[in-house]
Parts: C-alpha cells; structure tokens; sequence
C-alpha cells in the first residue's frame, strides 16, 4: 500500500508526458512554418519570372502586328495570334524550370503617352501573367483537411514596350 501511494504522488515523469502531448503541434507548426516560407518564395520567383519576361518582350519587337494590336485594343496573345514566346521564356526558365508557353499569357494595349516629337503617339503597354502555377506542399500535404497545393497566381506584370 504505501508504495502504491508514492508511485501514484510521484510526479518525476509528469514534464516528459506533457511534453509527448505537444511535440506533434510544435512538429506541425515548424514544418507548416518551412512549407509557408517555400510558398511564399515560389510568389516571389513567379512575379521575379514575370518581371524577367515582360522586360524580354519590351526590348525586342512586339509578339503582334501593329495591325491587329490597333484593331483590338487590347490583344490577347491568349485568344489572338501571336509570335512564340519561347525565346523570351529563357531567362524566367532560370527561376522557374518547368514554366512553359501554356503558362504564359500576354496582353498588349496600345496606350497615348501623347509624345509630341514621335511618329506615333501610342506604344505598347505589354502585361506579362502566369497562369496554371501551382505550388505543392512538402509537408504539409501529409496533415488530413489541408489541400495539397495552392496556385502561385496572381503573377503579372506590365512594361511599356517599343515599336519596331
């Protein structure tokens, strides 16, 4: 009996036990915090990717003909014809290695910047968007309730290009 009685006062062990109870959310809580700070760098290599693309397209000529951008302003390379954007992807495939084309939307809108001195009074102002960007969770992916992916979207950017 009286041993009984201390083994059931004794309380060494009592820390170990409470700390077993909060490792796992304290585990949770690190890797959630790894996964956030990779999802949050993959936004910035994304808009990073767009900036690097949407600066390719406005120091080379416009994808779209001077034509068809002033028909319908503004021109979707999504919905329109345009040139292949493949070379200007090099540098943003640096950052992201599998974006690819179908990736890519870009926009031009002819805009008045109202330049008196200059043959024509518009330029292209090129928006540069990534769609279809997802991020997949290292660890999180694991935790019942939490999606396994989120979109990296909304990455856009926009420049004023140049004419030919």
């Amino acid at each position: 009996m009286f041993r009984t009685r201390k083994i059931i006062k004794d309380e060494s062990g009592a820390t170990a036990v409470e700390f077993a109870f909060i490792m796992p959310m304290l585990i949770t809580l690190c890797f959630g915090l790894i996964d956030f700070i990779a999802l949050f760098f993959e936004y910035h290599r994304a808009n990073e990717a767009t900036r690097l693309i949407a600066r390719e397209l406005a120091s080379q000529s416009p994808l779209v003909s001077q034509s068809n951008l002033l028909a319908s302003n503004p021109y979707s390379c999504v919905t329109g014809t345009c040139s292949d954007i493949t070379p200007a992807l090099s540098s943003a495939k640096k950052l992201i290695p599998y974006l690819s084309a179908a990736n890519v939307e870009v926009t031009y809108e002819a805009v008045d910047i109202g330049n008196v001195g200059y043959a024509l009074a518009y330029k292209p102002l090129i928006t540069v968007k990534l769609v279809d960007v997802t991020y997949n969770f290292m660890f999180l992916s694991f935790v019942p309730g939490l999606p396994s992916e989120l979109p990296v979207n909304p990455a856009e950017t926009t420049l004023i290009g140049n004419w030919y």
